[in-house]
């Protein structure tokens, strides 16, 4: 309840977070995972800037010797979680956090800030240069700056010619969840739904364990403490009576956004709800993820939640591309052109080369062509890739979000080697994290524990299966109570005339 509560204020809190040292071992920073590493930029000969959700590191050429690149950065992990990072023809770095982007020139001491101005709950998610142009997109709208980039303009996409993309119906349940389906109110309503869900729970402890404690007491004590349990029992009736139907759609929701329940709506589509935040006149309101400049086409690629796209211009609708790469259901974290057609892409779904002619990938993992599967089924994160890079001398490092940096090799065996390294890859040669990062300097964000913590992720000491059913099964527990509750309420009190005992 807490939880949802500081979920629903994530720009709010974004300057808060916590020490991973006290969190469970599963958070622990150790050999650039965690997405520490999103991707990297040659910054010059000698140099290269590594970006992700842990701040910035400022490397030489054979990423022997890193150190920090924060100066000027604002406070809080979440401030300093970056996606994405380019250098325009004069000069200047830009890297983009979610909710500020920074302008350093290479002899600068500090970043500053030189943030477009966002609308609504709106948040950045990629940037991409085209000749001086510089391009920051965010979940909405498309922001651009030329020479000397101290104003941003903002695009809204057309919608494409077959209309409107529509919406998932995994994120309105999400957003009727939050509240946020309503904007401010509905997430002020929600807030307010789960301060009494936390009342009710405060005072149905109270009507539990207090009479078995208060027949111990004296006399005027247990007078007074048999006043206190019955005016809990008041509230308790009140608040879970007029809240009823409320607490029942807000868990029935949320025990649809995690398995097993989510398969049932995953993929599905529907047109805006009228008069909600979805009924909003840009066709692409909360959709887009990132953009890529297509250099050799002379063409924007768009990845979006309804896949791939492509404009000529930003003027232009965009246009389907019809043959995708495999990127799973949270999209791409790598999208980066090493040749004419060829792209590389990395998701939790793996790390594959795509060919944009013919629509093939290859398993740059596996070292085979990727075969789309005839049936769809729970996700394999073996090769969670977070983060990728070519930018240093010698082989291409991959970064997966658990193992870390690793060098990709073709599987050979099946089986599992040590410290959990797969038969495919082989830990990078890379400084160890903790000689750049600190152990006690590690931060997460307070909004990004909430999230771990609302989602069952934290209990990393349960069975996997018990945490992928965590949401399933506290939801089921949750509706037995409210239900029993209110099926004990209508047979005793409704029909003794007991709602309000004195």
């Amino acid at each position: 309840m807490i939880s949802g509560i500081l979920l629903n204020h994530r720009y709010e809190l974004r300057h808060l977070d916590v020490s991973r040292r006290w969190l469970p071992a599963a958070y622990a920073l150790h050999n650039w995972n965690q997405g520490t590493v999103r991707g990297t930029l040659r910054l010059g000969a000698d140099s290269v800037l590594l970006y992700g959700e842990n701040g910035l590191f400022l490397s030489d050429d054979r990423c022997r010797q890193l150190r920090t690149w924060n100066e000027g950065l604002q406070a809080g992990a979440e401030n300093q979680s970056f996606v994405d990072a380019v250098r325009l023809p004069d000069g200047k770095v830009f890297a983009v956090s979610t909710y500020t982007v920074y302008l350093r020139q290479l002899d600068a001491a500090r970043w500053q800030e030189n943030t477009p101005h966002l609308l609504g709950d709106d948040r950045f998610v990629s940037a991409a240069v085209a000749g001086d142009t510089l391009v920051v997109l965010s979940r909405s709208a498309v922001y651009t700056a030329t020479a000397p980039y101290r104003h941003f303009v903002r695009h809204e996409l057309r919608a494409p010619a077959e209309g409107a993309p529509g919406r998932f119906t995994m994120r309105t349940i999400w957003r009727l969840h939050s509240g946020e389906l309503f904007g401010e109110i509905g997430r002020f309503a929600v807030d307010a739904l789960a301060l009494a869900l936390l009342v009710l729970c405060i005072t149905g402890l109270i009507l539990t364990f207090f009479p078995r404690i208060t027949h111990r007491l004296k006399v005027k004590r247990r007078r007074a403490a048999n006043r206190f349990t019955l005016q809990s029992l008041r509230w308790h009736n009140r608040i879970g009576v007029s809240t009823l139907v409320f607490v029942f759609v807000l868990t029935l929701t949320g025990m649809f956004l995690r398995p097993p329940l989510l398969i049932l709506i995953a993929g599905g589509k529907h047109a805006p709800v009228p008069h909600t935040v979805e009924d909003s006149p840009n066709a692409w309101w909360d959709e887009l993820r990132m953009v890529r400049r297509d250099t050799a086409r002379g063409e924007w690629l768009f990845y979006t939640a309804h896949g791939f796209h492509t404009a000529r211009s930003l003027a232009d609708a965009p246009q389907r591309v019809r043959r995708e790469p495999p990127t799973g259901f949270m999209g791409p974290n790598v999208l980066r052109q090493v040749g004419r057609d060829e792209w590389i892409v990395g998701s939790f779904a793996g790390l594959y080369r795509w060919n944009r002619a013919t629509g093939e990938s290859y398993d740059l993992i596996r070292r085979c062509r990727y075969v789309p599967p005839t049936h769809a089924g729970m996700p394999d994160f073996t090769y969670s890739v977070s983060g990728y890079s070519d930018d240093f001398a010698g082989c291409p490092l991959v970064f997966d979000y658990n193992r870390g940096a690793e060098y990709p090799e073709p599987i050979e065996v099946d089986g599992v080697h040590d410290e959990g390294r797969t038969a495919a890859t082989k830990q990078a040669l890379m400084p160890p994290q903790s000689a750049v990062v600190a152990p006690g300097e590690a931060r997460m964000s307070l909004w990004r524990l909430a999230l771990e913590v609302h989602t069952g992720r934290i209990y990393t000491f349960l069975p996997t299966i018990l945490v992928q059913l965590f949401i399933f099964l506290s939801g089921l527990f949750l509706l037995s109570v409210v239900i029993s509750g209110f099926v004990v309420y209508r047979r005793v009190f409704k029909r003794h005339k007991l709602v309000n005992p004195k």
